[in-house]
């Protein structure tokens, strides 16, 4: 009797038993078959209701689902599902919890909820590793939505934040310190991107201006005497005045008079009595010239414009 060696679907000979062999033998061709299947698919413990067609795709990497959603047996609740054609629904416990989607030749991904990632999350909409944003909150995010400090000029270590290292400057080193915008005003680097400087601040060095983190300026100023201008007032006055006199006076001389003594003879020089005066006069007047002053105090002004409060935070992961 021919018998041939079980092992797998492969090994199987169609052509035994022959013709030639007695039933007696037919017992040991029937448990090498039932060895050979059980060989060939170990894992499968209940019906296969799969079609030939269904197995044929997979040989080719292509797998049919049904459109009413395929889910799995451990958690048949979690599965995918696709009612309507390019759009393919990640389904958690009933719910969609996230689509795929292609509309208008763009495809979209869409979450019902928040997205958590341990790597960099990159693409359009996304704030870049050593971006920086204001933040109106004494509270930095939650770590799920990014890994965010404050532009306080704390010090990092490299190993933690490789990437944010390089883009803030990094050059060598195991640490790194971020921007400081404490008690700042931003101002665009001048010649930024190798674009020409608009001039606008001409009166700060280049090496100040020009510098990422260059600082300049201060809260107050005292003007020098070469600053302050000269203070020349010129103008005149007019004016006009009026006024009136009148007064009295006794003994008084008035001349001499026929049978007066003269000086000789004793006697009055003249008559003796009394006389009154009264009067008034009036005139005009102007005045003109000038004032100037160099200096004053020489105390310091404030300089300072009006701003408003906020934080600054950085993303390092």
């Amino acid at each position: 009797m021919a018998l041939e060696t079980f092992n797998f679907i492969d090994s199987l000979v169609p052509d035994n038993p022959v013709v030639s062999d007695g039933l007696v033998n037919g017992d040991d061709h029937m448990r090498g078959i039932k060895l050979t299947l059980k060989n060939t698919f170990p894992n499968i413990t209940g019906a296969v209701t799969a079609t030939q067609a269904d197995l044929n795709s997979l040989a080719t990497g292509v797998t049919k689902l049904k459109g009413a959603g395929t889910y799995f047996d451990t958690n048949t609740t979690d599965g995918l599902r696709n009612t309507i054609a390019g759009d393919i629904d990640v389904v958690l416990q009933g719910n969609i919890a996230a689509t795929f989607q292609l509309a208008g030749g763009v495809n979209f991904f869409k979450v019902s909820g928040s997205i958590q990632a341990t790597g960099e999350l990159k693409g359009p909409g996304m704030a870049p590793i050593g971006s920086a944003i204001v933040w109106h909150s004494d509270t930095l995010p939650p770590t799920d939505e990014g890994m965010w400090v404050w532009c306080n000029g704390a010090t990092y270590n490299k190993a933690d934040f490789p990437t944010a290292y390089m883009r803030l400057g990094g050059t060598n080193g195991t640490t790194f310190t971020v921007p400081n915008y404490q008690e700042v005003v931003l101002v665009g680097k001048s010649g930024m991107g190798g674009a020409a400087a608009p001039g606008l601040l001409a009166s700060i060095a280049s090496n100040l201006k020009g510098v990422l983190n260059g600082v300049f300026g201060s809260d107050t100023v005292t003007l020098t005497a070469s600053q302050i201008p000269t203070i020349t007032s010129n103008g005149s006055m007019t004016g006009t005045a009026s006024g009136s006199i009148s007064g009295s006076a006794s003994n008084v001389i008035l001349g001499g008079t026929a049978g007066g003594g003269g000086v000789g003879g004793g006697g009055n020089f003249g008559l003796a009595g009394s006389a009154s005066v009264s009067g008034s006069f009036s005139g005009s007047a102007s005045v003109s010239g000038s004032v100037s002053s160099t200096n004053t105090g020489g105390q310091a002004h404030s300089n300072v414009q009006p701003s408003r409060v906020v934080n600054w935070i950085i993303r390092l992961g």
